[in-house]
């Protein structure tokens, strides 16, 4: 049977490690690679148009495809009201 490592031992969880990279590092440094963006926006962009062909509300839309995917990267769970 295979065990997950103990966090006692000195090792630090992920959420842990990441708290402590985005907290090191400066925004405004960060190269942006115009093609990812554009891949990640046409992806969820691609996202709430099927969701809404079947069905679901922009409600519902706005808080499992935008709002949980940035809590998800870390960031502040909100959405600017203009999304939703």
């Amino acid at each position: 049977m295979l065990r997950a490592p103990s966090r006692g031992r000195g090792r630090a969880s992920a959420q842990e490690v990441g708290a402590k990279v985005r907290a090191k590092r400066v925004e405004s440094e960060i190269p942006l690679n115009a093609f990812t963006a554009g891949v990640y926006v046409a992806t969820m962009m691609a996202t709430v148009e099927v969701l809404r062909d079947h069905g679901h509300p922009y409600s519902e839309i706005c808080n499992e495809s935008i709002i949980e995917v940035r809590a998800a990267r870390g960031e502040r769970a909100r959405a600017p009201a203009a999304w939703c």
